[in-house]
């Protein structure tokens, strides 16, 4: 049973949501989601794992101008030609440049390890090898898009 509907029955969430209303809602998809588009899945990883910190309502630090939920449109999400708030040095870095890998800082910071500049800061010791690989994917075709 959805887990919506379900807790809404229940009364732990403030209003009920019918099967047909939860059918029809956008849900994530994971990376390996064969159905789904590579932004979508990109999209999705980056909502579970990201959003977190980076969006508006964040209180933790300055996240830079990002905003990571997968229910902001991704016009407005900061990512595609985003201004990277720190583009370490990166000539002409910007947070995924479309077309350009070694200009796109978001990879250079996810692929990371072990400096202040890692993303994720914390508790992950090595890279995403699956995630990486698909943004560098997206981040190609991007240029193709424009």
């Amino acid at each position: 049973e959805n887990q919506l509907v379900l807790l809404g029955e229940h009364g732990w969430l403030a209003m009920v949501v019918s099967a047909e209303q939860a059918a029809a809602m956008p849900r994530l998809r994971s990376l390996d989601d064969a159905e789904a588009d590579l932004p979508t899945r990109l999209r999705s990883y980056l909502d579970a794992n990201c959003s977190g910190c980076h969006q508006p309502a964040s209180r933790v630090g300055d996240h830079a101008f990002l905003d990571l939920r997968f229910v902001t449109p991704l016009a407005q999400q900061g990512l595609v030609d985003g201004e990277a708030h720190n583009a370490l040095g990166i000539e002409h870095g910007r947070v995924l440049a479309p077309g350009h890998p070694e200009r796109s800082v978001m990879l250079d910071r996810v692929t990371r390890r072990g400096d202040p500049f890692a993303m994720p800061p914390l508790g992950s010791g090595r890279p995403d090898p699956v995630f990486t690989a698909q943004l560098r994917l997206w981040i190609e075709g991007l240029a193709a898009a424009k």
